[in-house]
């Protein structure tokens, strides 16, 4: 069914997008959200009839708490490679006919024979760049990490929505014994409600705090500065956002940190931005550098993204899919001292400045065959020779 909700306070235009976005995280029943061109009407479809008023009521305080010091502020572009390629369209369900992809299960993709030759292509242009310009330090960090962890660095209280929390049974007899009998068939049964361990851990959903952990406690010298490189597994939920290789809930996180002063943190940041364009006028993909914020779940989600936009603290690199459309396929963030000051780490006589670099593996793969087909004839030569079957 669907219901039309009059707004107290009309959405202001640009911020519409952003909240049916968010709006999979009202409630279970929420099937879609659309915004009027006035901003002055929601339209909610909802499953249940019965659960009409609550939703409303949930759509409504969340739509009052998100534009709640609601400020304009005009993303600024920073590089544009302004190109036009072919673009194809289906890429998705033509990863999968030819076995380049196969869906493994919901926001989980495996990649396969010149879909993997793709990732190995662009994890190797991002290593050889870590090592090279900037002789980062390479490390491999776990996949789980310490609930502590992530609510020192204040993740619980600004994602919430985009958690995965990691547990298990009570090592206890009659608990276990209870769970092995009431799954001895059948979908997975939970008999009794308090079998799980309260997490103490998570599935990590960034690299670049295992980096932070690492320097906890030490004093660089005002010159000293500490790269670092690593890849991971990271997992964010996206509910009913998730889909194909744009949005995964476990996915490929490839990541360049820099900590030390904070004009050594800036310097390396704008240095790899450049490096970056350049590969990407390189090999020929449309893209664009503008400024953006996260994706904060929080009543002060306005000043918080406002002040990030203001600040330049976050450039998103926007690669298109199709002419109108581009997805966030990595970014380049400063962090000014809030992981020094978390980690107690410092640099001269005050709190490190940080910044990280981060590339979604999988979205410059699948950016890539929206704008170069499948043919691997037509790609660039230094993109086939990473191909071993073009089939």
């Amino acid at each position: 069914m669907q219901v039309q909700l009059a707004l107290s306070k009309p959405v202001p235009t640009g911020l519409s997008e952003e909240l049916i976005k968010k709006s999979v995280y009202c409630s279970p029943h929420l099937k879609a959200l659309s915004i009027s061109a006035d901003g002055a009407t929601a339209v909610l479809t909802i499953d249940r009839e019965d659960q009409a008023a609550a939703v409303s009521d949930k759509v409504s305080r969340f739509i009052g708490v998100t534009i709640k010091g609601y400020r304009k502020f005009d993303r600024k572009v920073v590089f544009q490679n302004d190109i036009a390629p072919v673009y194809f369209a289906n890429a998705w369900e033509e990863l999968l006919r030819r076995n380049w992809a196969y869906d493994s299960g919901f926001g989980q993709v495996a990649l396969a024979g010149t879909g993997f030759d793709l990732f190995r292509y662009f994890e190797d242009v991002f290593v050889r760049m870590a090592e090279e310009a900037f002789r980062a330090r390479h490390y491999r960090f776990p996949t789980l990490i310490p609930a502590e962890i992530l609510g020192r660095c204040s993740y619980f209280s600004s994602f919430p929505h985009a958690i995965t929390f990691a547990t298990h049974l009570h090592g206890d007899y009659d608990v276990l014994d209870q769970f092995s009998t009431a799954n001895k068939e059948g979908p997975l049964t939970f008999p009794r409600l308090d079998a799980l361990e309260a997490p103490q851990y998570c599935l990590t959903p960034v690299v670049c705090y295992h980096c932070y952990r690492t320097l906890q406690g030490q004093h660089l010298t005002p010159e000293e500065l500490r790269v670092f490189t690593a890849v991971g597994s990271c997992f964010r939920y996206e509910s009913h956002n998730t889909t194909t290789l744009e949005r995964l809930w476990d996915f490929t996180l490839r990541e360049i940190v820099f900590v030390g002063s904070r004009e050594a943190v800036k310097e390396r940041r704008q240095v790899c931005m450049d490096l970056v364009a350049e590969w990407l006028k390189r090999i020929g993909l449309r893209v664009t550098f503008e400024t953006a914020s996260d994706p904060f779940f929080t009543s002060d989600f306005s000043e918080r993204t406002y002040f990030q936009l203001v600040s330049d603290l976050k450039y998103e690199m926007r690669v298109n899919v199709s002419p109108e459309r581009t997805i966030a396929a990595g970014s380049f963030n400063l962090h000014n001292d809030f992981f020094g000051k978390t980690f107690d780490i410092h640099s001269g006589n005050g709190a490190a400045f940080s910044s990280c670099i981060g590339f979604g593996v999988e979205r410059f793969v699948y950016a890539f065959v929206c704008q170069k087909g499948f043919d691997p004839a037509g790609w660039p030569e230094e993109v086939q020779r990473f191909v071993k079957d073009p089939s």
